[in-house]
């Protein structure tokens, strides 16, 4: 299969035409094997076959919106609990003690970026949240006291104070790793997050000055800079930026929306307006339009 296969590059169906559409296309392949559900679930779902084999989740990536699951997978996956605290569990008998197992000292670290990387998924400030952010900073801290120069460990101790609002914390650690590994972008990534994120608008500028040099094709290092030179209210800088990201990623919605801002703030209130309408069109469900209405309006 390729896009094609279900996808018109030049047309979409209508709205009210899109399950017709869709199991048309399924039923290409599966014709004379198909849905064996009972008829009363597929009546519930109006005989839909996406809603069932490419369920809507979370993008891990963009904020606030939605991806189809394009794996099909023949039974929709089961739904995870939402405090997920069986992760955590998971990663601490994972890391627990064993005849192959490191010295206690690296396992504990190698344990702490783990947890660290788990508060991503964990559903932020509730108790498992707050729970596994405890656990690995002690963790992590005593880590980066015995080998001061773990450029991981320090990103993971930066992205466990971002969890808990903790920015000064954060941006301290991210220049850390950046001291540690001058020339690793993903250090350079994690210190202009935490810069901006505590306020330090001018460094990461630098911060995403860098990264754009690193990799010019990068769009969230583009837009990272117009969201920093936005802080900065150097609007006309951060419409060149934006233009460098759209000039690679033109159907971005949060880069019209950075462009509309930069746009209002140099008063070309016409052109701000016209991307704003565009960015709102271009994003994926209403949640996302409505963060990205809330974030402009607190740019005035």
């Amino acid at each position: 299969m390729t896009c094609t296969s279900c996808h018109d590059p030049h047309a979409a169906p209508a709205a009210d035409r899109k399950a017709e559409f869709y199991r048309a296309k399924c039923q290409t392949c599966h014709e004379r094997n198909g849905c064996t559900e009972r008829e009363p679930i597929r009546a519930a779902v109006a005989n839909d076959c996406v809603r069932c084999h490419m369920p809507k989740a979370e993008s891990t990536s963009i904020a606030h919106a939605a991806v189809t699951n394009h794996a099909i997978p023949r039974r929709p996956p089961t739904e995870k609990p939402a405090s997920n605290p069986a992760g955590v569990e998971a990663l601490k008998a994972y890391y627990a003690p064993s005849s192959l197992s490191p010295p206690e000292p690296e396992r504990e670290r190698d344990l702490g970026i783990a947890l660290a990387a788990l508060l991503g998924k964990l559903p932020p400030r509730g108790p498992a949240a707050t729970s596994t952010a405890t656990t690995a900073l002690a963790k992590l801290q005593v880590a980066v006291a015995r080998w001061p120069d773990d450029e991981p460990a320090w990103l993971a101790v930066a992205g466990v104070h971002g969890t808990r609002d903790e920015h000064k914390s954060r941006a301290v650690a991210a220049r850390q790793a950046v001291r540690i590994a001058p020339h690793s972008e993903h250090a350079w990534a994690g210190a202009m997050a935490a810069e901006y994120a505590s306020g330090e608008y001018a460094a990461a500028v630098a911060a995403a000055e860098k990264l754009v040099a690193m990799n010019p094709s990068a769009t969230e290092y583009q837009f990272g800079r117009a969201s920093a030179l936005i802080g900065l209210k150097r609007w006309a800088d951060a419409e060149r930026s934006c233009r460098d990201g759209l000039a690679i990623h033109p159907l971005l919605a949060e880069g019209r929306i950075l462009l509309a801002a930069a746009l209002r703030g140099q008063n070309k209130h016409t052109q701000a307006r016209a991307e704003a309408e565009a960015g709102f069109a271009l994003a994926t469900d209403p949640a996302t339009q409505d963060a990205l209405r809330k974030w402009l309006e607190r740019q005035r």
